[in-house]
């Protein structure tokens, strides 16, 4: 039996690894990341203290692999009871029990992997790859639905489909992804590979779950299958071991969103989560889902803070006993992503919120049944699952990325918000709803000038505008039929300048027919044709 523990320490080696010199332990990518956002290099950055481990080490114990963010060492012991001795190891300050194997021992001690390292080994790497736009990237084969739902194939089609943005996936294994047809394009894009279970770079021998998460994204078989990101790069990560469910994972999860933080990511798709593992003592409780207790929300929670921008699947719970999304989708700056169908309908098994401190999740929804993936087999068929949603949404959005990449998370979910189809009015089963990443798009935009953005009509059956607004002002907007006569009239007041978005009450009562939408503002008008159907 292999008991599982995390080791905590009390200090950083800031001598060796000097936070001035970030370039140590982190990739120029990285640290250019950062820079556009403002963030600052600190000592969470800085790799756990070598001295720490080599007195694991020589106390006999197996270090399996380390955190930097939690300062922590995840060791394997035969003896159930080992915690009671590593407590009393220098630098030792706490100990937890994390899960145990039926798996022995591996009597040969591992070495950390050591990031800085694998750093200075794949930037080169990461220097020579091109990224060319596939010439049939608007050939979605089955996968249209999926892609045009979330308006990524608007995206696609101004040439914005993912080129230069590195996209991390924490999952389950990726069972021959780097044998089959839909992958081949993909595979030229894919920076790195690490299983942090094994230990080991080969992610291609386990499950097939990421697999059909990776498909979601980036398979590019023209007219049989094309993704949300499909020039996009790719780091293939592992941190779940679909054989057991135990606390270790979540340490898994957290070190494989430091490397991909160390490597220079720019976003994580995962599509995993926690809430009840095989022994019922490590259980969490709903009251928990306040975004910053269990440790994968901690640990996402971080990876945000360093400038990752992070999307998580919400969860099968929905039609069982738990019903609501698990850890770490109630983190606050993670984009909690649940299913649809392609009526927009919501998908019975997708978990709901809302979080034990009251805030909205999910965040927006996404394509989850009936959704095109690939398998192991390299079949082209369908599967049901936040699981399938949360890549689909995360590709979009990193269609987006070069508009987004200066700005932080909680102003791009702010957008996000902005463009889903429930914004008006969110709730705990849609969250705000399905997102049109176009108007997104036209959000990011820098305007000098009163603009309208976006007018539609949405589930409430009324019309909803979108306005940019130089300063503040009054709105008049009014539609006028095809005779001249005005049938419609609304004043909005604008309290500050900047994007806004509103309703236009009872405009559902409109006939079907042609109409001219005037808006009148700052002594100008706005005209625009629509038609109502």
């Amino acid at each position: 039996m292999a008991y599982k523990f995390a080791v905590f320490f009390s200090n950083k080696d800031t001598v060796t690894y000097p936070i001035s010199k970030p370039e140590l332990f982190l990739s120029a990518k990285s640290i250019k990341r950062k820079q556009q956002q403002n963030i600052v290099v600190d000592v969470f950055d800085v790799p756990v203290n070598s001295l720490h481990i080599e007195a694991l080490i020589k106390a006999g114990f197996n270090v399996h692999n380390t955190s930097r963010w939690f300062n922590c060492a995840i060791v394997f012991s035969d003896n159930k009871h080992a915690a009671d001795s590593l407590k009393n190891i220098i630098g030792v300050t706490q100990v937890i029990d994390v899960g145990f194997s039926e798996k022995k021992t591996n009597t040969q001690i591992n070495k950390p992997v050591d990031l800085g390292e694998m750093v200075t080994q794949l930037e080169q790497k990461l220097s020579n790859i091109k990224n060319k736009i596939n010439q049939d990237s608007n050939i979605y084969g089955s996968g249209y639905t999926q892609a045009e739902m979330i308006n990524a194939t608007k995206l696609h089609q101004i040439n914005l489909n993912g080129s230069g943005v590195t996209i991390a996936i924490i999952d389950a294994g990726y069972s021959n992804a780097n044998k089959h047809v839909v992958f081949k394009h993909a595979l030229k894009h894919l920076i790195a590979t690490y299983d942090f279970v094994d230990m080991e770079a080969n992610v291609f021998d386990n499950d097939d779950h990421g697999t059909a998460v990776w498909s979601c994204l980036a398979a590019n078989d023209t007219f049989s299958f094309i993704g949300t990101a499909p020039s996009a790069k790719y780091l293939l990560l592992r941190s779940e071991d679909a054989k057991t469910e135990f606390p270790v994972e979540e340490f898994y999860w957290a070190i494989a969103a430091e490397y991909a933080d160390s490597i220079g990511a720019d976003i994580i798709s995962s599509s995993l989560g926690y809430n009840e593992f095989d022994h019922d003592n490590y259980n969490y409780e709903q009251k928990h889902l306040d975004g910053k207790t269990t440790w994968i929300t901690q640990a996402a929670n971080l990876a945000s803070k360093k400038g990752l921008f992070i999307i998580n699947s919400a969860g099968n719970e929905g039609d069982n006993l738990w019903k609501q999304i698990a850890f770490p989708a109630d983190a606050n700056d993670v984009v909690t992503v649940g299913a649809v169908d392609k009526k927009q309908r919501f998908a019975g098994f997708s978990s709901v919120g809302l979080t034990a401190d009251g805030r909205i999740k999910p965040d927006l929804m996404a394509l989850g049944e009936n959704v095109t993936i690939a398998n192991e087999m390299g079949s082209i068929y369908e599967g049901d699952g936040t699981s399938y949603s949360c890549p689909i949404l995360a590709g979009g959005i990193a269609c987006l990325w070069p508009l987004l990449k200066n700005y932080n998370a909680t102003q791009i979910i702010n957008w996000l918000h902005m463009s889903g189809s429930y914004y008006y009015k969110p709730n705990k089963y849609f969250g705000y709803g399905v997102p049109d990443l176009y108007l997104v798009y036209q959000l990011t935009t820098n305007y000098k000038n009163d603009s309208l953005l976006d007018v539609r009509v949405l589930d409430d059956k009324n019309h909803h505008l979108t306005f940019y607004a130089n300063h503040e002002e009054k709105l008049k907007i009014t539609f006028v039929n095809a005779l001249g006569k005005q049938v419609f009239s609304q004043t909005e007041n604008l309290k500050q300048p900047g994007l806004i978005r509103f309703k236009l009450n009872g405009s559902k009562k409109l006939r079907n027919g042609v109409y001219t939408l005037h808006i009148l503002c700052d002594g100008k008008k706005v005209i625009q044709r629509l038609v109502v159907i």
